[in-house]
């Protein structure tokens, strides 16, 4: 916050509203309301779910307390008498499970909070000043110097592992099950089975920012919706500073600790119209220099195992050379699958050859000349295409490394920022945002004796040239495949449902809703 002086234009005074002093980005005060008197300022503080309450007078401004609220608020109100707030949460309570399949972008509803204006004795309970470590230092696990994080799209955890009876999942959800992705199967057998890993994202617009820096901004998180309506443009990945902050980011990070950091896809665009194949660039200004022109990015029409060869090509001549990045992003983005669009390979096909590709990658690091000393992490960007028993965000999660556990199931609670702060802590980073520096991370999963037998992929089980139907004649535009999430995904999820289940709809939605004194049900 900033006291101006309207005459001049200079600014007077500024007062940070964060948690902490000197915390980095995360609280994002996007609303403002003055008390009838003038002497409170209250400050809707979207990422810390709370509103600040700030004293003024004619020489200062100061924190008083924060006042918690719901999810994300976006505007504050104040009553005329000054005895009321009225806060608007942009998400209200909280999300919940989607076992229906509902697209998870209708799954968040708005809420608002009345709270009586508190005093200086009401906000001191309000205020937790204790901050709490979440973890030490030395608990990370220090043998690892090189690390591969791989980036997929849009599965959740029943999708994959709902057939896993040794975790928490719904058998009934898991359409791409291990006869579908038997390498992810064998990864998580193996090491780690994560049943409690929930994406911070909606959706890719702020999925990928969350995966890449444990933060999505206001305007992000306030433009994306219009989006995914098809009102305005997508501007996510074209460099400009408010959307895609200039050094906010895990690879801008590392670069400038000096690390030397490759990128495959993520955050990119290939060109496919330019005549010359494979030519891959970003336009996110630490990301230029740094990604590979060669390995495709979003083209759903190139298999996943052509990824997985142009890497192994990569780590074999880093293997002739004696060294090995310190840090390896990269996109695998074939488990979004084209739907049921006609002639297009079925849902089914595209994630058996993701999972065929992640398994030829990790064997192939596990020969490599840095695998004693490696850590990989896959992800998703986000949970949209799929349901859910348990939340519409819960989604997959591996980790393979010499140093970690083998089979266990880690049902600690884990989120996207607990991927970002764990590299970040193997690798000495500073934090990127407040969720970075709050988040657990996944040291349970990981121990201080190594085990460096390789791992050896699966082939797989389910064809990969299976195609669709070239009759169907699939609601979704071919152009909107060729984009992530241009497609309407609720469109999507039902498409990649009745593929494998076509005469099985989806789980009816059972809802009761008034209207006008009147009741009527609600199942699509």
């Amino acid at each position: 916050m900033a006291r101006v002086d309207l005459a001049t234009g200079q600014v007077r005074e500024q007062l940070t509203v964060a948690l902490a002093p000197h915390a980095p980005v995360g609280s994002d005060p996007n609303a403002l309301a003055l008390s009838p008197d003038g002497r409170t300022l209250y400050v809707a503080m979207a990422g810390n779910n709370a509103v600040a309450a700030v004293r003024l007078s004619l020489a200062t401004m100061q924190v008083a307390g924060l006042i918690p609220v719901g999810w994300y608020p976006t505007a504050v109100a104040v009553a005329a008498d000054g005895k009321t707030l009225f806060v608007a949460n942009g998400k209200g309570a909280g999300s919940h499970a989607n076992p229906d399949g509902s697209y998870i972008a209708n799954l968040i509803t708005g809420s608002v909070s009345i709270i009586p204006a508190p005093d200086r004795a009401t906000l001191s309970p309000y205020s937790n000043a204790r901050i709490r470590p979440t973890v030490r230092a030395s608990d990370r696990p220090t043998e690892v110097k090189h690390v591969v994080y791989i980036i997929r799209e849009n599965r959740t955890y029943d999708q994959v592992f709902g057939d896993v009876s040794e975790g928490n999942g719904d058998p009934s959800l898991a359409i791409f099950n291990d006869s579908i992705t038997p390498n992810a199967h064998a990864i998580a057998r193996r090491w780690v089975l994560f049943d409690n890993f929930y994406v911070d994202g909606v959706v890719s617009a702020d999925g990928h920012e969350w995966s890449d820096r444990a933060f999505a901004n206001d305007y992000n998180e306030k433009t994306w919706p219009q989006n995914y309506s098809h009102r305005r443009p997508w501007d996510f990945d074209k460099g400009e500073d408010f959307v895609t902050p200039d050094g906010a980011y895990l690879w801008d990070a590392a670069r400038r600790k000096e690390l030397w950091v490759v990128n495959f896809g993520e955050r990119a665009e290939t060109n496919v119209d330019s005549g010359r194949t494979g030519v891959t660039r970003s336009e996110l200004s630490g990301l230029r220099d740094i990604t590979v022109p060669e390995y495709p990015a979003f083209v759903l029409a190139i298999p996943d195992t052509v990824r997985a060869r142009l890497f192994a090509d990569s780590v074999d001549s880093w293997d002739r050379q004696g060294r090995f990045p310190s840090l390896v992003i990269m996109a695998l983005p074939r488990d979004h699958t084209r739907g049921r669009q006609g002639g297009a390979p079925t849902p089914r096909s595209m994630v058996a050859d993701n999972d065929l590709a992640l398994g030829q990658i990790v064997e192939r690091l596990s020969h490599s000349r840095a695998w004693d000393s490696l850590a990989l992490f896959v992800l998703e960007d986000d949970a949209q295409d799929g349901p859910d028993h348990v939340d519409a965000h819960r989604s997959v999660l591996l980790v393979a490394s010499p140093y970690a556990r083998h089979g266990i199931v880690d049902s600690t609670f884990y989120t996207t920022s607990s991927v970002v702060r764990s590299i970040g802590l193997i690798l000495g980073l500073e934090p990127l945002s407040q969720y970075d520096v709050a988040a657990t991370p996944l040291w349970n999963a990981f121990s201080r004796r190594p085990s460096v037998t390789p791992f050896t992929h699966l082939l797989n089980v389910w064809p990969l040239d299976e195609r669709n139907p070239q009759a169907f004649r699939s609601r979704i535009p071919a152009r909107d495949l060729a984009d992530a999430d241009a497609a309407d995904e609720a469109l999507l999820n039902w498409e990649i449902w009745t593929s494998v289940h076509p005469s099985a709809p989806p789980p009816v939605r059972r809802s009761l809703s008034v209207e006008r004194g009147k009741t009527h049900k609600d199942a699509p």
